[in-house]
């Protein structure tokens, strides 16, 4: 709750003060804003990449339990996802055979 009034009473200032680095090394205030707020989301983006795995199982930052309940959820959701998938797919099947078959 602290961090969006105390974002707008340091921001402006730290703005303003890149603005003023305008035509160092050739480029405008602006452009330096720009640069120097892409820097720390550029640098997360590749330390995201590397640290966080693919899968819960591998995830080493989990104690052993918090990981295999965590595995283990994943693993019913995903079979419940693929039962209700395939019974769509089934009852599709059934109402195209009907509306194909000739009726007596």
């Amino acid at each position: 709750m602290a961090a969006i009034p105390l974002s707008t009473e340091i921001g402006p200032p730290i703005s303003g003060a890149r603005l003023q680095m305008d035509g160092m090394g050739g480029i405008q205030g602006w452009q330096w804003l720009y640069l120097i707020e892409a820097v720390p989301a550029l640098l997360l983006a590749f330390v995201t990449y590397f640290y966080l795995t693919d899968r819960p199982s591998d995830a080493h930052w989990f104690a052993d339990d918090e990981r295999k309940w965590l595995v283990d959820r994943h693993v019913r959701r995903t079979s419940a996802r693929i039962v209700k998938r395939s019974m769509r797919s089934a009852s599709r099947k059934r109402c195209s055979i009907r509306a194909c078959s000739p009726s007596h």
